[in-house]
């Protein structure tokens, strides 16, 4: 036992360092000064200067000041239902497991261990990586903003920990081949489901909302924050003759315009927000602050929506015109 135990901690040592060293190697930023660039990069990290308004479950919050769960609902909502039950499903039985080994702790059995196997530990070590950012996000109040992109780095961490959900069924119902065929079943129809979303998502696959989140996804979340449909907005308009077009939304339209072919370019003329100027308005409703109370976001009387480009439910950026009074 002390040997295996000596092994363990020896293990552990070496991926430590390993960690430590690959982490240095890799970020060219720590180069110049270890320890003084590694400490300011976390205290930047956890609470990154930008203040702006973000779009929330239907309300605009200060970025300072974001709900706790701004990041755990993103999470629950960008990943297919499928995935997001099996995560909720294989943390639940990490915590039934501990609960229960707690429970066993008496005054004549004090044993206790966190897990009995490697795919249990490895099962809680991606559960604890999963658990630590979001509980130094909470704590720290940290500035997110456009979706949970600042901790994308777990996903590979949940997909494992759903996985072991899949494992520890089989393991149960590992006599019963009915069970067992509707549990390999279901994967694969998570398997499929995601690869028919990305042919149907293309090219804004950052759009994708779960099916129970689909319906509601323009009314209380912020939606293609990169701007990725300006470019077929522009295109669509890039016909025949010059249109002058305006945006509203945070979008940078010119930026977007270099992307078109040089004849698309030759029709297009951005005019930024100045709507007496254009005969066109873009906008993907992306706002730093409520629309309600900022003039330059709201539509003016004279312009009427002509087209938008949707996907499922999702209206990614709509397309207005002016019209004759």
């Amino acid at each position: 036992e002390n040997k295996k135990d000596r092994a363990d901690i020896k293990s552990f040592l070496k991926i430590t360092f390993l960690y430590f060293i690959l982490t240095y190697l890799l970020w060219p930023f720590l180069w110049v000064n270890p320890i003084e660039n590694f400490i300011y990069s976390l205290s930047t990290m956890s609470n990154y200067n930008w203040s702006a308004s973000v779009f929330y479950l239907g309300k605009f919050h200060h970025s300072y000041y974001l709900p706790w769960h701004y990041s755990i609902v993103w999470i629950a909502i960008s990943n297919s239902i499928g995935v997001v039950i099996l995560i909720i499903f294989s943390i639940a039985i990490f915590f039934r497991r501990i609960l229960k080994r707690f429970l066993k702790i008496t005054e004549k059995n004090i044993e206790f261990s966190l897990w009995k196997n490697s795919k249990e530990y490895f099962t809680y070590l991606n559960i604890f990586l999963v658990f630590i950012p979001i509980f130094l996000i909470v704590i720290n109040n940290s500035t997110l903003y456009s979706g949970w992109r600042h901790v994308y780095f777990l996903f590979p961490s949940l997909l494992i920990i759903s996985t072991s959900g899949v494992y520890y069924l089989l393991q149960i119902f590992s006599k019963i081949k009915k069970i067992k065929l509707a549990l390999v079943i279901f994967c694969i129809l998570i398997l499929f489901t995601n690869i028919y979303n990305l042919i149907k998502f293309h090219p804004f696959q950052n759009v994708y909302f779960n099916y129970l989140s689909e319906k509601i996804a323009n009314d209380k979340f912020e939606i293609d924050y990169w701007g990725l449909s300006n470019i077929q907005a522009l295109s669509k308009l890039a016909n025949d003759e010059i249109k002058t077009i305006c945006n509203i939304g945070l979008m940078n339209l010119n930026m977007s315009k270099k992307m078109l072919s040089q004849k698309e370019r030759n029709l297009i003329s951005i005019k930024g927000q100045n709507f007496d100027e254009c005969n066109y308005i873009i906008s993907n409703k992306i706002f730093l602050s409520d629309p309600k109370y900022t003039r330059k976001y709201q539509i003016p009387d004279n312009f009427k929506k002509i087209d938008s480009i949707r996907r499922g439910n999702i209206v990614v950026i709509e397309i207005y015109k002016k019209i004759k009074k």
